[in-house]
């Protein structure tokens, strides 16, 4: 894990971080001491699933505190979707918020159902305006930062404690786009950005060795 200056504020820090420190941030949010043994809390669900909607579906704060349980649906190709609202990156003046389908991989479909699980919500309860959290934006702020300070005082490192929804967002962007080489224009659209513009500041800054990975990768002396 390591930290960057925001462009626009100086005060504040990009938290980047891989798929392992992600797993590990995931287990600070259970505080089970024997998890094959202890039930599921419907605090912990809730935790888990905020941190996996962030940083494997890309959502938004205030889109995970609206989704709806009724918005998770499969398409005709068997891809899983979340219908969410969120802002328009190409007009920051609308009000109106924009609709998108955001790819809902397996496990987070998974905490998707423990969340509801936990609440005692059967499918037959659920409604249009059953949401899954029923919390606040403020609200998924917190629960974020209480479970950063937890993963800041475990590995002793408290650079950690930076971490918000927006670095979720961008482990998510950098997966697709950097590790798993995903088509650009297909993360754009289950992210909800409108042009190379807005996705590039998720992005980190290429090194020396990445690029000589790249290279590696693709074949290319």
């Amino acid at each position: 894990m390591r930290l960057k200056d925001h462009r626009n504020d100086s005060s504040a820090k990009k938290v980047i971080f891989s798929d392992k420190e992600f797993e590990q941030l995931l287990d600070c949010a259970d505080t089970r001491e024997n998890p094959e043994v202890e039930e599921m809390t419907e605090r912990i669900a809730e935790d888990r699933a905020i941190l996996e909607l962030g940083g494997y579906a890309g959502l938004r704060r205030e889109e995970i505190a609206h989704a709806r349980a009724t918005s998770v649906y499969t398409d005709v190709h068997n891809v899983r979707y979340i219908e969410v609202f969120g802002k328009d990156t190409g007009d920051q003046s609308a009000e109106v918020k924009k609709r998108r389908n955001a790819y809902l991989p397996d496990r987070v479909a998974k905490a998707i159902r423990n969340v509801m699980a936990t609440k005692g919500i059967r499918p037959n309860d659920v409604d249009d305006d059953t949401e899954i959290f029923d919390i606040s934006d403020e609200a998924i702020r917190y629960r974020i930062d209480r479970i950063s300070e937890r993963m800041a005082e475990e590995t002793g490192n408290s650079d950690w404690e930076y971490l918000s929804c927006h670095d979720l967002r961008r482990r998510y962007a950098q997966r697709h786009l950097v590790e798993l080489g995903t088509n650009p224009r297909h993360v754009m659209e289950w992210g909800g950005w409108s042009s190379f513009r807005a996705i590039e500041p998720y992005l980190s800054e290429p090194t020396e060795k990445a690029m000589a990975q790249e290279l590696e990768r693709v074949g290319l002396e």
